[in-house]
């Protein structure tokens, strides 16, 4: 029998199924600890929620709105994060929804003016007057330098909420869009890899080991002077990683078929959850805009040299050819801030695969330009739409999707209005050109537009010549003063000055801006109920109980309908209002005039005991407009005031008697305000009423004995006997209970 003795300092054989067992408590231990860390910081809530679809505050309770932190995901080496739209829709879709999201980068956004004008504002606006029996949603998601990889992440919790349908534009941004290949923000020209990266940013692990990465390499560059970024610098420049890239270079290739994979992508997720989608063409500045660098090749002519000869034919008016070389010119710019005439190719070839629509937009846009050259007519710069333009990708929008039958395969043209009526009537003031145009100026102040050796000093030499342009300089260069803080400081600066008009407009840009946000609602209805203005003053109410309920709408909208004399409208809101609200005096007061015009003189009662019962409670009098059916409810106030009359309760009885005589002049309102004048010995003011009474026909023993006390306190003896008698031919045996007889007699 052979033995086997270990050798002397030697291990015992492991067994193979040992090995594997170990190995295996190895990585669950492993496992088990990142799952702990991972737990820790989601508890801690490390890194923040960068859902792209987060629940929107509490009075808003109803909605999901776009994630203000979403841009974390892509940008990390950014001291300026660009954010999402401030776009809200419901938590539960209601039946009569339809639900639209929004994709692209900052022309999408609306770059440089507020969310009010983003072309899908606009199309909001429309689709919604043009189905007002649908809850229209039009949810962007858009921001400024993400590309295809961005809207790619987004699509799997965009399918998660019910969309009807998605809408894109984008590509300008493809090469140097977050993540593109030639971004600073890049991980290189992997898909898989970046997909990858995509997928990790959910775990709360993987973005503290970029964070720390990021802190080291910031570390680093501190101590390279050459290497800190310049606070003047714009993002379009932060952006660039590879400038150059020549049109059919090895990156330019990558860049094209980047867009065309994750387009692709997007269209097949589409498909498979059976949503709807609509490309648009992409538009940018050709004939305003010469290239920002010019290459020399074996294959292609500088672009430079393409542009001007562009120009040349233009001049001659060979406006065709002009218009395909300020193209080809644009295509063969080698800083690739605009998108090829290759990417709209792509875009019409994946819609045709995928049987979407596509928006014509570069033809819309040609149609609108002078000589059909897009140029400074339609855009700010090298690619942004000015106002015109924004209305105008709406328009394009709206028309497409009308011509597919999206929504309902029919339109009711009665609810169909043209682009212009919206443009004239829009929410928007001077400091949206003003702040805009800054914005413009500010861009053109840094790289690409200069030399990129140049600090951006372009606002230095900018002096404002009014209101509106110091508060959009503030916004500009205050980063803790949004556009819509510059639209709330303009308006309370007009209300103080009495500028209602000015004042409501600024409100009326922020509800164009923010629509789910009731408060500008409040600040536009307060001003146009200063301008008496209030039909349209309703209008804005009832639009902000759409948003929810609150208890300044249902207040004003109660007493404006009650004022026109719609009682029952009125009485629908009244009951409404939550219990905090009923205990206003204001609105108490109003509601019992309610009760009353409606008859309902026991709950009238009610509520007047609750007015009595406060320190400074009193019915008062109530402002119903002219036009208003008077008689009815001057009967219902005459009605109410015998109640009171007969417990004396004076007090009461005269406001209601003052109302009714303000409804409709009456001999039995005129006597009982007389009568009680003359009770509370105000003899002057008495007499009038009383003498009107008579004079309206009133022949009351009653009456005449108050005139001839009225006219005997006044010194008026030969009246007061002329009364007297009066009384004694209808009434000889009537009371008299101040002796009045005696008195006259004995004068």
């Amino acid at each position: 029998m052979r033995e086997y003795i270990n050798a002397p300092g030697s291990s015992p054989e492991i067994s193979r199924g040992k090995r594997i067992l170990f190995n295996l408590l190895l990585f669950l231990i492993t496992l088990g600890v990142l799952l702990l860390a991972e737990g820790v910081l989601r508890l801690g809530n490390y890194g923040g929620d960068l859902r792209l679809f987060i629940p929107a505050p509490k009075e808003l309770s109803d909605y999901y709105r776009c994630n203000p932190d979403i841009g974390e995901r892509y940008f990390y080496r950014q001291f300026t994060i660009p954010f999402p739209p401030k776009d809200l829709f419901l938590k539960e879709k209601p039946k009569n929804g339809y639900r639209i999201f929004v994709l692209g980068g900052s022309t999408t956004a609306g770059f440089p003016y507020g969310n009010n004008l983003m072309f899908s504002r606009i199309l909001w606006r429309r689709l919604q007057d043009t189905f007002p029996e649908k809850r229209i949603e039009v949810v962007n998601t858009a921001m400024a330098a993400v590309n295809s990889y961005t809207m790619l992440d987004f699509m799997d919790e965009i399918l998660e909420y019910e969309p009807d349908l998605i809408l894109i534009y984008a590509g300008h941004n493809e090469f140097y869009g977050a993540l593109g290949v030639g971004s600073l923000e890049s991980l290189g020209q992997s898909r898989w890899l970046i997909k990858t990266y995509l997928k990790m940013e959910h775990l709360r692990l993987f973005r503290l080991l970029r964070a720390l990465i990021s802190r080291v390499r910031g570390i680093f560059q501190r101590n390279h002077a050459g290497n800190q970024e310049d606070p003047t610098a714009t993002l379009m420049e932060r952006i660039v990683s590879e400038q150059v890239i020549p049109l059919g270079s090895e990156l330019y290739e990558r860049g094209k078929e980047q867009f065309r994979s994750n387009l692709e992508e997007i269209l097949q997720q589409a498909d498979r959850a059976n949503v709807s989608v609509a490309l648009s063409e992409l538009v940018s500045n050709v004939g305003g805009q010469s290239p920002f660098r010019s290459v020399q090749s074996d294959t292609f002519p500088p672009a430079k040299q393409v542009y001007e000869r562009a120009q040349q034919l233009e001049a001659r008016g060979d406006y065709h050819k002009a218009r395909q070389l300020y193209l080809r010119a644009k295509d063969l710019d080698a800083l690739r801030f605009r998108a090829t005439e290759d990417f709209n190719t792509i875009i019409h070839k994946s819609a045709s695969r995928h049987k979407v629509q596509v928006v014509p937009m570069k033809q819309i846009f040609e149609n609108h330009s002078s000589n059909g050259i897009i140029g400074n007519q339609l855009i700010l710069e090298h690619l942004h739409p000015n106002i015109d333009g924004y209305f105008l990708m709406a328009d394009g929008f709206y028309r497409t999707l009308r011509a597919a039958g999206y929504i309902s395969s029919k339109w009711d043209s009665s609810h169909i209005q043209s682009a212009a009526v919206y443009k004239r009537d829009w929410g928007i003031t001077a400091l949206d050109t003003v702040y805009g145009n800054l914005c413009i100026r500010w861009l053109k102040g840094g790289w690409p537009f200069q030399p990129k050796q140049f600090q951006n000093k372009s606002l230095d030499t900018y002096t404002p010549e009014n209101k509106v342009d110091s508060v959009a300089l503030k916004v500009l260069v205050d980063k803790e003063i949004s556009l819509e803080v510059g639209h709330l400081n303009l308006a309370r600066y007009y209300r103080d000055h009495k500028e209602y008009r000015k004042a409501y407009r600024e409100y009326r840009a922020l509800i164009y801006t923010i629509p789910h946000e009731v408060m500008f609602y409040e600040g536009a209805a307060e001003m146009l109920l200063k301008l008496n203005q209030e039909e349209d003053a309703l209008s804005i109410l009832e639009e902000s109980l759409r948003i929810r309920k609150n208890d300044f709408a249902l207040k004003w909208l109660s007493r404006l309908y009650l004022q026109q004399g719609n009682v029952n409208k009125a009485l629908s809101y009244f009951a409404k209002a939550d219990p905090a609200l009923t205990e206003d005096q204001e609105f108490q007061n109003t509601l019992a005039h309610a009760y009353i015009a409606s008859g309902q003189f026991d709950k009238f009662q009610k509520v007047l005991e609750k007015l009595h019962s406060r320190e400074d409670g009193s019915l008062r009098p109530f402002r119903y407009h002219v036009s208003v059916e008077t008689r009815h409810l001057a009967q219902q106030y005459n009605s109410a005031s015998t109640v009171f009359l007969n417990e004396r309760n004076f007090r009461t009885a005269f406001v209601l008697l003052t109302q009714s005589m303000y409804l409709e002049e009456t001999a039995f309102a005129n006597k009982w305000i007389g009568q009680i004048l003359l009770l509370r010995k105000k003899f002057y003011r008495a007499l009038p009423y009383l003498q009107k009474a008579e004079a309206m026909g009133l022949k009351d023993a009653d009456l005449y004995y108050n005139l001839a006390a009225a006219s005997y306190y006044l010194d008026q003896k030969r009246e007061a006997v002329r009364y007297l008698n009066k009384l004694k031919q209808i009434r000889p045996d009537h009371p008299d209970p101040s002796g009045l007889l005696d008195k006259v007699n004995s004068d």
